[in-house]
């Protein structure tokens, strides 16, 4: 849950507000074809939990200890025994164009890296086709400088890398307004959350 914004709107509203985004974003992506989805958990005893919530087309891998980039150096790296392409996706945009991850997909066929930068410095999206765990070690998680670094360490490392479009993620209120306003028909579709509730929220 995004601290953030869970001070603006309150824990609840903030907890509930993420789970629909979880939702959102696994009905989303899961739409692509030839494109298998695991849903990284934790904690790691509450598989059961997590298969009730969200349904057994998924697989599951519990999360290990550790920072984002421990966590996602373990993905990848799980991931890239079984496939030649790899992904990882949050679930803090869930009005990513669908597009923006077919591109990531079609991208690492002639590349090393894709990555998706957050229009605040993060990525919305990172994917390899190849190990290089190397890009995920003193990255100074949760600042404006995420991406940047992690384009340097490319370089350094001789790895080609292909920069997706810019995206946001919602951090605070004005991104949820902005998500609410927005223009994906996926969103209009399947927002559980009430629009008019999470206005008041953010507008009072």
């Amino acid at each position: 849950m995004k601290t953030r914004l869970a001070a603006q709107i309150g824990e609840e509203n903030a907890t509930l507000l993420y789970s629909n985004f979880v939702e959102i974003c696994l009905r989303r992506f899961t739409q692509l074809e030839h494109l298998d989805c695991t849903v990284y958990f934790d904690p790691p005893e509450e598989e059961d939990a997590f298969r009730c919530w969200l349904g057994e087309k998924p697989s599951y891998l519990a999360q290990p200890s550790g920072n984002l980039g421990e966590r996602l150096s373990y993905a990848m790296d799980s991931q890239l025994k079984t496939y030649s392409r790899v992904i990882a996706i949050g679930s803090d945009s869930p009005d990513l164009p669908i597009e923006y991850i077919s591109r990531a997909i079609a991208s690492l066929e002639q590349n090393d890296c894709v990555i998706g930068p957050t229009e605040d410095g993060g990525y919305y999206l990172i994917g390899l086709s190849k190990p290089s765990f190397e890009i995920f070690d003193n990255i100074p998680w949760s600042t404006d400088n995420v991406t940047q670094t992690t384009v340097n360490i490319t370089e350094k490392l001789g790895l080609s890398v292909k920069l997706l479009p810019p995206w946001y993620d919602v951090d605070n209120a004005n991104d949820l307004g902005r998500l609410i306003n927005s223009d994906q028909p996926e969103i209009k579709q399947l927002v559980k959350f009430q629009a008019d509730v999470f206005s008041k929220l953010i507008n009072p």
